[in-house]
């Protein structure tokens, strides 16, 4: 998050079942992330910016145009 660290001892796949349904994504083995949070996303990388931190993530290649699709399923639910 971005004020602290939360540890735990469940795995990802818990942890998507529990977002499941909310804007929440998986790029790569190693994240999950807000899609609202996601600012630009280009073959191999995601830039997140949340407050005044920027992140640039790594997006494996298998999951590239899902996370596309699910963005731009995401943008347009906003309006």
């Amino acid at each position: 998050t971005y004020d602290e660290d939360i540890r735990t001892t469940e795995n990802f796949g818990y942890w998507l079942r529990e977002l499941d349904g909310l804007s929440f994504f998986q790029p790569h083995q190693s994240y999950i992330v807000n899609l609202a949070y996601v600012k630009k996303v280009s073959k191999g990388n995601a830039l997140l910016i949340s407050k005044d931190k920027s992140y640039n993530i790594r997006v494996s290649t298998r999951k590239y145009t899902a996370l596309k699709k699910a963005l731009h399923n995401y943008i347009g639910g906003l309006k």
